[in-house]
């Protein structure tokens, strides 16, 4: 198990590699560069701030989506009958096959501009893997769905996504392309 030294001190992580889909030219892009290279490659997930004490921090992710019908009853599924996975509000996104952070950049993230950046979870990290096509269902499929989703299970086609809640290192950060606040 490798130990990096970061603002935490030493810290092991996972030897798998992850990849991570940041967009460019953004602010949050601008955020996760400067907070990277403050933290030294060093990144919680805002679930795990929160619960550290870091009251009112909320992810693009969880401002655009937690009030939203389905992420609710995904969430309350999960809270009611899975507690032990992490949530999806204010968690890290991750994937831990290249193509798969490839396809979600070419599925989800067509118009904008994208990096993919490799990253290792800390050994701590909670941590849930997903099949993130469940997530496309329709009202009337919205009862089963969550519990699949919650339970692992895999769509024939499926586009697995790692929840993080916890920190996530990226090997890389010093290298990171420069970024100009908009």
């Amino acid at each position: 198990m490798p130990i990096v030294t970061t603002y935490l001190g030493p810290t092991p992580i996972d030897e798998a590699p992850y990849w991570h889909v940041v967009g460019r030219g953004d602010p949050a892009a601008f955020m996760f560069h400067n907070n990277l290279r403050v933290a030294q490659g060093c990144l919680q997930s805002v679930s795990a701030a929160v619960a550290n004490g870091l009251h009112g921090a909320v992810t693009p992710y969880c401002a655009a989506h937690r009030d939203r019908e389905k992420e609710q009853l995904f969430e309350l599924v999960r809270a009611e009958s899975y507690a032990v996975r992490p949530t999806r509000l204010g968690a890290m996104f991750v994937f831990d096959d290249r193509a798969h952070a490839a396809r979600a950049q070419q599925t989800w993230f067509a118009e904008a501009s994208t990096h993919i950046f490799e990253c290792r979870l800390f050994t701590n990290a909670v941590r849930h893997k997903a099949d993130s096509v469940l997530l496309n269902a329709q009202a009337p499929d919205w009862n089963g769905n969550p519990h699949r989703y919650w339970q692992g299970q895999m769509t024939a086609q499926p586009l697995p996504e790692i929840i993080v809640f916890g920190g996530v290192y990226f090997p890389d950060w010093q290298s990171f392309p420069g970024e100009v606040a908009p």
